[in-house]
């Protein structure tokens, strides 16, 4: 069975981590820096950040060094 691989440079490499980070900062309504950190814990798996995020967020801010998220001000 063959499988089938990409060699990426180091500019695509970048590319698709922005592309990530931005996908997951809008869905979670994040920073693009605490979208990094959370990709980085869950090895660069938007899936798994969503996924687990959704399931309880608190626990996922505590493991990652998150702040708690601000109630906002009407």
């Amino acid at each position: 069975f063959q499988q089938n691989y990409s060699v990426l440079s180091e500019t695509d490499i970048k590319q698709h981590q922005a592309d990530d980070m931005n996908r997951v900062s809008t869905v979670l309504s994040i920073s693009k820096s605490e979208a990094c950190a959370l990709l980085r814990s869950y090895n660069w798996s938007v899936s798994k950040v969503h996924d687990e995020w959704f399931v309880d967020e608190a626990r996922v801010r505590t493991a990652v060094g998150l702040p708690e998220k601000q109630n906002e001000m009407p």
